[in-house]
């Protein structure tokens, strides 16, 4: 019975692979997340999601063969390595959308309705000024 002797070099491509895959992954959910909470609070959907990209990023990672694919790969992994770093904690988080009458100063727009016929006037409570 012969043994199958694991390559160092393509394990190694293999785990940076995967490594910026999941990454990559983990990205992707980020800028998908519509709120607060990383990913919507389904976080069975992304361990599943990550679990697969790495698997893939291993197979893939194991065939690649070439220098122009390993150096490929090796700056792919620093770029990953790089977000891991750079990246605040809550990177993914939507800020609340400003209030109403900001909205006019905020796009440099004056916002003046064109019928003032049909604006309704605000109850003494609510008048500022």
């Amino acid at each position: 019975m012969t043994r199958r002797r694991i390559k160092p070099v393509s394990a190694g491509m293999a785990l940076l692979v995967g490594y910026f895959t999941a990454t990559f992954a983990w990205i992707v959910w980020g800028v998908a997340t519509a709120g607060d909470y990383f990913a919507g609070g389904r976080s069975i959907l992304v361990g599943l999601s990550l679990a697969l990209a790495g698997l893939i990023g291993l197979f893939v990672g194991w065939r690649a063969t070439g220098r122009l694919a390993r150096a490929t790969i090796v700056a792919l992994a620093v770029l990953a390595t790089s977000f891991w770093f750079l990246a605040r904690n809550g990177w993914w988080a939507k800020s609340p959308p400003p209030p109403a009458e900001n909205l006019g100063q905020l796009s440099g727009l004056r916002q003046v309705p064109e019928n003032p016929s049909h604006t309704r006037a605000l109850p003494d409570v609510l008048h500022v000024g």
